[in-house]
């Protein structure tokens, strides 16, 4: 009876081992997180026996919400809770509204439709959406097999220009399964959740990035209990997470909080990254004015804002701005900006975090920007529309009157990108508009970052040329387009071996092949900092400003690139001699701009070997300005505050020279100060030719000055304009005059500015030249 009994005991004994070993295989293991509690999470199963541990649904910061909403994340205070926490349930998205119709017509926005509608077909249940303030949780994934000695932590920002997007879009079975790292997903605030700033440091903005702060500081205190390494943490990201990656080296919050970083697609150097706060200050006044609050004091505006419904505040409030990352610095009363500078300024300042980098973009990332009415190439007019309007948005004039010479940017971008031999080839035209598009905003971008990164820190750069092979990934994408935006993700997360047993054989077998070899490298470059450190025999070299290379992934073979493969000379003409035309181009001011002054300077040895002017008819000119006032030397007749200098610095030998000329010689650039000043005190009637013009205004009244030279015996025109009033008046009577030149090589001139350009368009002429024996030439 006894031996009955204790094998019964002995049975009871096995059999509950085997049942608690079958339900610890349902679940892994829980964790204890310090200052917060304990988890239970999940497994992911893929072909029955492959799987990965998944804790989803954790809380990183306190709720953003009522006094917390367009505050920096609290993170000192973790929420807490009593008991175990079930984190097998994805967290809702962050504020944001599902894309409309009409923007996902637009051709920058249906990559990420046609590549959500890709994800969504290798899913069994498509998650349904759901938008929350409460927002601020991430997941982490993790090998099955924990490791003593630490995996190391990817942590993944996803994209959707900081208006959209979600963490729990990826799967990263493939990546965790077979690479062996722990991948971290992020929710964070967007679009005027996350970016609103009052300019000050009541609500300074930037609360979207300071939530990926706040993420990266639980993952150093808490990814050891999971079997990461906090000491080894790669940020990643694609478009506006890759945008964000190239902040968190720029700001001193996340200094110290990551490794290495990997930046998909995106740049911090793009143009237009960051808001300048100077023209933010109409969208605190919009948002103010949309939700009937007061603009100031900032208190009082913040707590009507915070009363809005969020549904109400995310409606009305989305539309008002282009919602993204300001710079903070000099905000009132901030402590700490979370981005002390223009991002190209600080990498130029050497002020950035010296990590590894790996990042790079596809070859047509933009490449739907050319829809499906352009399948058959684009017309040369085409082209030039659309690269205008491409460099037009970089031309930005706060004031209107100012004179600036914009066509000449136009003609230097038309001359570096045309096409030679001239050709009317539409598909060759096509190919042309991309490869312009695409060396401006991403190529030459990305080379800038890696030679302020490469002087104190390894960079690895990538070109992704490779399309996929499978049907089903190039649905819907017209077969002329290589890799747009998003499509190299199908290789990073391995979404050929993610595919529903149904579709599993619709994906080519040499795309699962060559997604194996990126999520090799990418992880390569996670644990040891190098792409190509394990599993691969492949050469990716570091950039290096001596010998700049991209690694070029296409169906051919994985191979860096040269001069055939990478236009570098491109590359240099946006980053190096684009600015500077950029910066003349637009140059706000009334004077003569520095070229059209060096092509006078550059006509004066012309004009005097020939001994006289050039031949136009007309009075001369500049002619003899208005008589200076007794107060003023020579009179302050270009309205500004510095007056004109009584004697030329240097050699005044051909000062004098040209003094001497008759009026009819003299050359029309040179103003003859010392017979002004003789005028001065014996004033004297100039001869006058005919049909000449001449502003005989003496009253202390403001003149206008509006006339056109004429050939002999034609009529002499005043204008439209001849009314206006000149503001060079105001000092003395002196006329401002500005000089057109026509094809008849006459001289028109005007003080209302711009006229059709003819020549020397709109050239003000103030000043004079003079030339000494070390400096030569120059323009006073």
């Amino acid at each position: 009876m006894i031996r009955i009994k204790m094998n019964e005991m002995i049975y009871l004994i096995v059999l509950s081992m085997i049942i608690i070993s079958v339900m610890s295989a349902r679940e892994p293991k829980q964790i204890t997180l310090a200052n917060q509690g304990t988890i239970a999470g999940m497994y992911i199963t893929r072909f029955r026996t492959k799987r990965i541990a998944a804790y989803v649904g954790i809380p990183y910061a306190q709720p953003p919400i009522d006094f917390r909403r367009f505050a920096p994340p609290e993170y000192t205070d973790l929420p807490s809770w009593e008991g175990m926490r079930n984190a097998t349930i994805y967290a809702p998205d962050c504020m944001q509204n599902d894309p409309k119709k009409e923007d996902i017509q637009h051709p920058l926005n249906k990559h990420d439709e046609l590549f959500t509608k890709l994800l969504e077909s290798q899913m069994e249940e498509p998650r349904k959406k759901e938008y929350s303030e409460d927002c601020l949780y991430l997941n982490v994934y993790v090998p099955d097999d924990f490791k003593v000695e630490g995996y190391p932590a990817m942590v993944w920002f996803h994209g959707g220009d900081f208006v959209r997007g979600s963490p729990n879009n990826i799967n990263p079975f493939q990546l965790v399964l077979k690479q062996k790292v722990i991948f971290v997903s992020v929710a964070y605030r967007l679009n005027i959740f996350g970016f609103f700033s009052t300019l000050d440091n009541e609500a300074p903005g930037n609360f979207g990035l300071l939530d990926q702060v706040a993420s990266l500081a639980w993952v150093k205190n808490n990814i050891a209990n999971f079997g990461g390494d906090p000491d080894n943490v790669c940020i990643f990201g694609h478009d506006a997470g890759a945008v964000s990656v190239g902040l968190h080296l720029l700001s001193p919050y996340s200094s110290g909080l990551f490794q290495k970083a990997i930046a998909m697609s995106g740049n911090v150097l793009s143009p237009e990254t960051v808001n300048i706060a100077r023209k933010e200050m109409i969208t605190v006044d919009k948002v103010a004015s949309a939700f009937s609050c007061f603009r100031k004091p900032t208190f009082q505006l913040l707590d009507c804002l915070r009363r809005v419904n969020y549904q109400a505040l995310l409606d009305i409030g989305e539309p008002l701005a282009t919602w993204k990352p300001i710079v903070d610095s000099g905000f009132s009363n901030i402590t700490q900006p979370f981005i002390t500078d223009q991002p190209r300024k600080l990498f130029s300042d050497e002020i950035f975090s010296p990590v590894p980098v790996l990042t790079g973009y596809t070859n047509m990332e933009d490449g739907l920007l050319l829809d499906k009415g352009e399948d058959s190439g684009i017309s040369q007019r085409e082209f030039d529309i659309m690269r205008e309007e491409v460099i037009l948005s970089d031309i930005t004039v706060d004031n209107s009157s100012c004179f600036t010479n914009q066509h000449h940017i136009q003609d230097a971008v038309e001359f570096f990108y045309k096409p030679i031999p001239p050709t009317t080839n539409e598909t060759i035209l096509r190919k042309q508009f991309l490869d312009f598009y695409t060396d401006k905003v991403y190529g030459a971008t990305t080379y800038q970052l890696a030679k302020f990164i490469s002087k104190h820190a390894p960079v690895y750069l990538y070109r992704f040329d490779l399309k996929p092979f499978s049907d089903v990934a190039n649905e819907d994408i017209p077969d002329w387009i290589a890799v747009p935006h998003n499509f190299d993700l199908i290789f990073t997360f391995g979404l050929p071996y993610l595919a529903l047993p149904e579709d599993f054989n619709k994906w080519d077998y040499r795309d699962k092949s060559i997604s194996e070899i990126i999520m090799k490298m990418w992880t390569n470059f996670a644990w040891y900092s190098n792409p190509t450190n394990s599993g691969v025999i492949i050469q990716w070299d570091t950039f290096e400003i001596e010998r700049p290379g991209f690694f070029i992934i296409d169906r051919q073979n994985f191979t860096m690139s040269t001069a055939a493969t990478v236009n570098y000379k491109a590359f240099e003409f946006w980053t190096d001699f684009y600015p500077k035309v950029l910066e003349i181009g637009t140059k706000c001011c009334k004077e003569p701009m520095a070229f059209k002054q060096l092509m006078l300077v550059l006509m004066v040895p012309a004009w005097l070997v020939a001994g006289q002017r050039p031949s136009f008819a007309g009075s001369r000119p500049i002619g003899y300005p208005e008589v200076a006032s007794p107060s003023d030397a020579l009179g302050n007749r270009f309205g500004d505050d510095s007056p004109l200098p009584v004697e030329a610095k240097g050699d005044r030998a051909l000062v004098e020279r040209l003094s001497k000329l008759p009026i009819d010689k003299q050359p029309f650039w040179f103003i003859n100060w010392k017979a002004i000043e003789e005028n001065r005190k014996n004033p004297q009637t100039y001869p006058q030719r005919e049909n000449s013009f001449t502003n005989q205004g003496n009253s202390g009244q403001p003149q206008s000055t509006n006339f056109q030279t004429n050939p002999p015996n034609t009529q002499s025109n005043s204008g439209a304009n001849s009314g206006l009033t000149s503001k060079f008046g105001e000092t003395n009577n002196g006329a401002n005059v500005n000089f057109a030149s026509n094809p008849a090589g006459n001289f028109a001139s005007t003080t209302n500015g711009y006229q059709p350009y003819q020549g020397y368009n709109n050239h003000q002429t103030r000043g004079y030249f003079s030339s000494d024996n070390n400096n030569g030439w120059q323009w006073h």
